[in-house]
């Protein structure tokens, strides 16, 4: 069965990550009803049961593939930013991964990656974007003959 990944709330009390065994659980939220059990320091169980709300993040298990399907550039995090950008891709096969960030003139300002070899599977680099004035940018992600592109804002 699949391990599902949540963030959510449960009996007023946010957590952070949840693994659950669903035999089918796309991404999406969801309500579902849960009891949370803890023993005490001196001996005493407590029960509590809500219903919670989770928000399912990513699926992951037997027969799937961590793979992405197609090329895929993820939108910037955070957007707008005003320093550290976290740029994150997809590649379906290996090849030269090149990643750069143009203003709206079309002037190159970064050059996150060079062609490097990249391997098939999900990629994450860090980004400084302190030195550039505020503005929108253009990530550009480029593999062979293809391309992706997503819109940054810098903030100062």
């Amino acid at each position: 069965a699949p391990v599902v990944c949540a963030f959510g709330t449960l009996a007023g009390n946010a957590f952070e990550r949840v693994t659950v065994t669903s035999p089918s659980a796309p991404v999406g939220q969801y309500a579902v009803s849960a009891t949370a059990s803890t023993t005490a320091f001196d001996g005493f169980a407590a029960n509590d049961s809500d219903v919670a709300t989770v928000t399912v993040a990513s699926v992951a298990g037997e027969g799937t593939s961590d793979l992405p399907r197609e090329l895929t550039l993820s939108s910037p995090r955070p957007n707008p930013s005003r320093g550290a950008v976290a740029l994150r891709w997809g590649l379906p096969a290996a090849g030269p991964v090149d990643v750069r960030v143009y203003d709206l003139l079309g002037r190159e300002v970064a050059r996150v990656t060079d062609g490097e070899p990249g391997e098939a599977g999900w990629h994450e680099a860090r980004w400084d974007a302190r030195s550039l004035a505020s503005g929108v940018y253009v990530v550009r992600l480029q593999v062979g003959d293809e391309a992706r592109t997503r819109r940054i804002t810098v903030l100062r």
